[in-house]
Parts: C-alpha cells; sequence; structure tokens
C-alpha cells in the first residue's frame, strides 16, 4: 500500500489561493507571464508568502467567528457550573473570602512599616489567591488536567509558607525572598532575549520583502 497523501487540510483551497495571489501581484505590478516566471526562479516569493499567508488567513475571519466561539465556551461553563454548582459556590466564596482578608491585610501593611518576613508572607498569600482563583476558572471550563496541576503547586506554595512560618527564621526568609528575586531576574533576562531574536527575525522578513517588492517592480 502506497503512502497516503493529503492535502488542504488546515487551509482550504491553498493551491488555488496562492495562485490567486500570485496572480494578483503580477496583474498589480504591470507583469507579463515571462516577467513573473523569472521572479518565481528563485523561490524567494514562495518564501515570503509563506511568511505573511498566516496573517492572510486570519484576516479573512472576522469577530462573529470569535464571537461563535466566545458562546459556545459560555455555554459549556454554565453547563458545567449548574451540575456542580454546590463545589463552585463553596470553593468560590472561600477564595472570595481569601481575597478579601489579603486586600484588608495590604491595606493596614502599607500604613506602616514591615519588616522582609511579613513581606515574604504576603507576596505568598498573594500568589496563593491568584493560584486559587486560576484553579476555580479551569475548573469551570472543564479543564481538570490543567486544576489539578495549579493545585498542585497551590499546595507546595502553602507547604513552604506554613514552614517558614513555623521557622519564624529571618535568615530563612532572606533566602527565600533572594531565591524569588533571582528567579524573576533569570525570567525577565529570557524574554529579553527572545524579544530581541523577535526583532531581529522581523527586520530580515522586512528587508527580504523589500528585495521581493524590488525585483518585482
Amino acid at each position: 500500500m502506497g503512502d497516503l497523501k493529503y492535502t488542504n487540510l488546515v487551509i482550504p483551497n491553498l493551491d488555488t489561493l496562492i495562485d490567486e495571489l500570485l496572480e494578483t501581484a503580477r496583474v498589480a505590478q504591470g507583469l507579463t507571464f515571462e516577467q513573473m516566471e523569472k521572479a518565481l526562479a528563485d523561490g524567494k516569493i514562495f518564501e515570503m508568502i509563506e511568511d505573511t499567508l498566516p496573517d492572510f488567513i486570519i484576516n479573512q475571519h472576522n469577530h462573529k467567528y470569535l464571537d461563535n466561539w466566545l458562546g459556545i465556551f459560555g455555554r459549556n461553563q454554565k453547563k458545567i457550573i449548574e451540575e456542580h454548582s454546590a463545589m463552585f459556590l463553596n470553593y468560590n466564596l472561600f477564595v472570595h473570602s481569601a481575597h478579601n482578608l489579603f486586600d484588608r491585610l495590604k491595606e493596614l501593611m502599607n500604613k506602616k512599616t514591615v519588616g522582609i518576613a511579613d513581606l515574604v508572607r504576603m507576596t505568598m498569600l498573594g500568589t496563593l489567591c491568584r493560584m486559587a482563583d486560576e484553579v476555580g476558572v479551569l475548573l469551570s471550563h472543564g479543564s481538570t488536567r490543567t486544576a489539578l496541576a495549579v493545585y498542585r503547586s497551590v499546595y507546595e506554595h502553602a507547604v513552604v509558607g506554613v514552614f517558614l512560618m513555623k521557622q519564624s527564621n529571618a535568615v530563612l526568609y532572606k533566602k527565600f525572598a533572594d531565591y524569588g528575586h533571582k528567579d524573576t531576574r533569570k525570567k525577565a533576562d529570557s524574554l529579553d532575549n527572545l524579544s530581541k531574536y523577535l526583532n531581529s527575525r522581523l527586520l530580515k522578513l522586512n528587508a527580504d520583502v523589500t528585495l521581493i517588492t524590488a525585483q518585482l517592480s
């Protein structure tokens, strides 16, 4: 049995779409078929199409697609919550209470000078509140596996927080805070490097587009 080959699985009528794009470009530039064939010979135009076609396809869709997606999402979420209303009510009331506690403590702490221990505890409480919110949202969307993964992280943070409070050691609090700063700095550097790489790729793409446009003129 020979290998099965399929076309147009992701983008319907892709070949026809590319042909139409090339013909539109040929007519717009006033090129003959022979001139267009010469421009296509080195394959750079096809590279440009490969880079720009996704944006072209996406732009063909309007907000009706997004509205339809949100409608389906909302109906699914409503059904899940209605079927487990008691669980969602109790869980969200608990999370809401934790948020209220965090906001009240933050309000009081803003009025006084606090030490590293209080800052660490407040930071962890804020993180726990945020992640607990994420668990509830994920469960309401039916994303149980991801919700359990986040819940595990909630548990780990809670264990670390309880350990720090039981030890009540200034050195431990400082080490924990220093580690958090280093981790944040590492993530920031990673994002900065990614941004520089993407900018360099964009500059190269712009240069290629300029070159191809000049060849078509």
